[in-house]
């Protein structure tokens, strides 16, 4: 068997677990990677440990640095384009949060997101780059199991999605289930699952026979562990409540300030590097750095206080929409052209019956790693069929 592993900063070590279980159940398998971490942290790791060889390891930001440096193949780019089930290759780099920063709505970016470069021109050299090597890699190495890293919001995704459909490669993802000591494996970009809906509906229908056991004794376990915190994978707020929010806030916002200002500095050499992620060394990209730190601290005083919120009452007849964090995964690759929330919003509130409300509740991550604009906010409570609930409500 042959494993190729796209592995980025966050999962690395996973990804090479996986790698070593996987090499146990099929000896003498093929292992190749290409490793997507911004200083070769993953290169490092993989080339130091002697659990089993890999045939080779790339380099994804020498990748797109070279790509740079060509011209856009346009013939390649309408052949692949034709394949794809949407027709358009920007469907593609609107899943990206580097190069198609542009499609994000509803949410401040840091500059070290923000792609100074991406003129179409220039998308479409990296996007040429992108499908000649995985090509490449399907056609050379040819492996049996392609596993790629989809928490990048990376247009490499949907590339390497489509090219291995092209070639008859299985792609597969392990993704966390947010449950202490489970995951799941699929072959979709969406993490549909098939034979799951399939088996559940065949089961309601009483067409199959299967034994529940190992399924309810999962239950019991995750019914019996609902209390206890450490069981599941969620974000938790408590620790911004304040007694004295302002007095933190100001206290936040100058260590952050002083924070950036060494930063800077420090980062000096790379901006002037050659590199795709440098950024500008103009002076409004640090302004920018400071205004982004203070505001995610001035944001979370906001979103803890329950007077900027609607009052919720449950008698009321209502359906719940649950933000969700932008930019991830589940806003940039699984939901692309619903990417701006506000539209889904305003979509709910112009569905409902005359005597009912649309609930929204801000996700939690937001506190914690994301800032959306005032803007954001204001428009949801415009509506009067809208109400913005506070965002540790049960």
């Amino acid at each position: 068997m042959r494993f190729f592993f796209e592995s980025s900063t966050i999962n690395y070590k996973m990804r090479h677990a996986l790698a070593v279980e996987l090499n146990k159940l099929y000896p003498e398998s093929k292992f190749a990677a290409i490793d997507t971490s911004h200083s070769h942290e993953v290169t490092r790791y993989l080339k130091a440990q002697e659990d089993i060889h890999y045939e080779f390891i790339d380099d994804y930001v020498n990748l797109c640095n070279g790509s740079l440096k060509e011209e856009a193949d346009y013939g390649l780019l309408a052949e692949f384009e034709k394949t794809a089930p949407e027709k358009s290759l920007w469907f593609f780099v609107a899943m990206d949060r580097e190069w198609g920063y542009q499609f994000c709505k509803g949410v401040y970016l840091p500059a070290s997101y923000i792609q100074q470069i991406n003129s179409p021109e220039n998308i479409w050299r990296v996007a040429s780059g992108l499908i000649k090597y995985y090509k490449k890699v399907l056609v050379d190495f040819k492996p049996d199991v392609f596993i790629p890293a989809n928490g990048q919001n990376s247009m490499s995704c949907p590339i390497i999605y489509q090219l291995c459909d092209n070639h008859n490669v299985l792609c597969v993802v392990p993704e966390i289930v947010r449950t202490q000591n489970y995951m799941v494996l699929t072959g979709n970009r969406q993490y549909l699952f098939e034979q799951v809906d399939n088996t559940c509906r065949k089961l309601i229908r009483k067409e199959m026979a299967m034994d529940m056991s190992a399924g309810e004794k999962i239950y019991n376990e995750l019914m019996a562990d609902l209390e206890n915190e450490k069981y599941f994978n969620v974000s938790r707020i408590d620790h911004f409540k304040f007694n004295s929010p302002w007095l933190q806030f100001l206290f936040l916002s100058v260590k952050s300030i002083v924070s950036q200002l060494k930063r800077w500095f420090s980062e000096a050499p790379r901006r002037k590097s050659d590199t795709i992620f440098k950024q500008t060394g103009g002076i409004r990209t640090l302004f920018h750095n400071i205004f982004f730190s203070v505001l995610i601290h001035f944001r979370r005083v906001q979103l803890m206080n329950p007077k900027f919120y609607q009052l919720f009452d449950q008698k009321e007849k209502y359906i719940y929409f649950p933000l969700h964090s932008t930019n991830e995964y589940s806003t940039q690759v699984q939901g692309t052209m619903w990417i701006d929330q506000l539209q889904i919003a305003q979509a709910l509130a112009k569905s409902i019956p005359y005597d009912w409300k649309v609930i929204v509740k801000e996700h939690p991550g937001i506190l914690l790693w994301r800032v959306r604009p005032s803007l954001f906010y204001e428009e949801i409570k415009k509506y009067s069929n809208v109400k913005l609930v506070k965002t540790d409500l049960s």
